[in-house]
């Protein structure tokens, strides 16, 4: 079973006593996941939530931690201190399921949770209450989103959830394991499909011989066994001149790429653009030549969704005007460069997904249509599917979960006295993403219309600011004019915004530094200041 898929689905959440929630906001994020959420609550599971910023899921919650921002890695190598400290380490399943226990074990010692109360804000008893809370669970399941994975050290903060999961053996059972929430509606499937530059499908690295000439006699051609450029590099290499020509499909990078106006750059310097989307976006502005796409209700063809649940989409609409489906404009590219694809249809397409990827070859186009759905891995016709994957090993060499010591690192950029605030984005309920969609949607965009900075009272009061007052928001990268919104949930000294409006980009301010491990950028942590604002932009639509 591949590394890139989540242990246990979403309604697991109501088999567990114990739920981690950490680094997301499903009640905006993830809708659906919250509402089993708070079901499971009412029905006696007690939720642990662990964020910076207050979010409504806190109602909800047994214990909230309220840590300082880009303190993940102390407050959980806290919690793996007092679980090992205390004698409550899973010892049966470190021995038969795990390797490098003793490097985390030495590792974590230094992290009492009096040593890490102070860094992290919260007070050692409470530090040990949850620890023992989560570690003495009969089944505890672990959930995280963005706000995990955003930071040069996103890595090690995974690191150390997988760490918590294995040390205490919550994973593998009903209502255990971790679950990274998936931030869009086919990021699953997508990285399924081998869209990750590493990966072929399946998640078999692109340095694997053996998968290599498999994938080459499938596909009937010779396949590079380097790892591609991740979306930062691929970034830089535009801006440097190293790549001269690209095709965006369904993704706007003039307003998702943190630092945004590098990237604007560096698509401005591109030799050909080709743009595929449903919209004008804020990237089509840059294209050279417009493919018109289609959405979702315009389209057959399959969803993988963040429970590992293959989901077939049936065409309800015809696109409009010139627009065509994806699969027909992609292959007819393919056609003029000298492929010869003779794809009839989304079918077609499956039946090749099926021998690309092991773990859905037993899912066939005659089912999904008369179930709708299956969970994957289902590898041989007629299985069930399995929604709890890692029962007996782990997709490693040797079948045992690694652990993987992590230390306390600082963001790329701490606030200082020229930049004293913390800024962090994420998105919003009433909008979603860069807003190509949402923000041309008249009910959604008459409910939140404008670029709203949350900021904590006593910061409006010492700005001399009052809500709904225009602020000006700098960083060593770029400036933005959004209004106030006073915002209790937020700490002092930090400031939140969606990065959904193009006339107050979000992304102009944030940081390009990337995780050495998994190059994701530092999305949540760049340091800014505030000022009086002057007039707030017009949206550009």
């Amino acid at each position: 079973m591949g590394s890139g898929a989540v242990s246990n689905q979403v309604e697991d959440v109501a088999l567990a006593d114990v739920a981690i929630v950490i680094g997301s906001n499903p009640t905006v994020n993830h809708p659906v996941a919250a509402t089993f959420m708070k079901n499971a609550a009412k029905n006696g599971t007690k939720i642990i939530l662990m964020d910076p910023r207050r979010s409504d899921l806190a109602r909800h919650a047994t214990y909230f931690l309220q840590f300082n921002g880009d303190t993940d890695v102390a407050l959980l190598n806290g919690l793996l201190h007092v679980i090992i400290e205390e004698g409550l380490a899973n010892e049966a399943f470190i021995r038969d399921r795990t390797e490098n226990y003793e490097a985390l074990r030495a590792n974590v010692k230094d992290y009492s949770p009096e040593k890490v109360a102070p860094i992290t804000g919260i007070d050692a008893q409470t530090i040990r209450e949850v620890a023992r809370l989560y570690a003495t669970a009969k089944a505890a399941i672990i959930f995280w989103g963005m706000g995990i994975s955003q930071h040069v050290h996103g890595t090690d903060n995974a690191r150390c959830l997988i760490s918590l999961a294995l040390v205490t053996g919550q994973i593998g059972r009903p209502g255990t394991g971790l679950h990274p929430l998936r931030g869009q509606n086919n990021v699953q499937g997508a990285s399924d499909m081998g869209l990750i530059p590493m990966m072929f499908p399946d998640y078999v690295r692109v340095d694997n011989e053996d998968a290599r000439h498999k994938f080459e006699a499938l596909w009937n051609t010779k396949l590079d066994p380097k790892a591609g450029l991740t979306v930062t590099e691929i970034t830089e290499s535009a801006y440097k001149g190293d790549i001269t020509g690209m095709y965006i499909m369904g993704e706007n990078p003039a307003m998702s790429d943190p630092n945004v106006e590098h990237a604007r750059e560096a698509l401005a310097k591109l030799e050909h653009l080709v743009v595929q989307d449903i919209f004008f976006t804020e990237t089509a502005s840059y294209a050279d030549v417009i493919l018109p796409a289609s959405a979702f209700p315009e389209k057959t063809g399959t969803f993988t969704n963040t429970d590992r649940r293959v989901q077939l989409g049936r065409k309800a609409l015809d696109p409009p005007g010139d627009a065509r489906q994806d699969w027909w404009i992609i292959q007819e590219i393919a056609r003029r460069v000298g492929l010869g694809w003779n794809y009839t249809g989304a079918p077609d397409v499956f039946e090749e997904i099926r021998r690309a990827t092991p773990s859905m070859a037993g899912i066939t186009w005659e089912r999904l249509e008369a179930e709708g759905s299956c969970t994957y891995p289902l590898e041989h016709e007629g299985d069930p599917g399995e929604p709890v994957i890692f029962i007996e090993d782990f997709p490693r060499k040797g079948g045992r979960g690694l652990f993987a010591p992590a230390a306390y690192t600082h963001a790329d950029e701490m606030p200082d006295t020229a930049y004293p605030f913390i800024f962090t984005t994420g998105r919003q309920l009433e909008h979603w993403h860069t807003g190509s969609m949402t923000r041309r949607a008249s009910v959604l965009d008459a409910l939140e219309p404008d670029p709203v900075i949350s900021v904590h009272p006593d910061d409006l009061a010492k700005l001399g600011v009052e809500a709904g007052n225009p602020i000006t928001l700098e960083s060593r990268r770029g400036t933005l004019t959004g209004y106030a919104r006073a915002d209790r949930g937020i700490q002092r000294g930090t400031l939140f915004m969606p990065f959904v409006y193009n006339e107050a980009a979000a992304n102009l301010l944030t940081n390009d530094a990337i995780d050495p491990f998994g190059k994701i950028p530092e999305f949540k942590f760049c340091a800014v200041k505030v000022r009086k604002g002057e007039r707030v932009p017009e949206p550009v639509l």
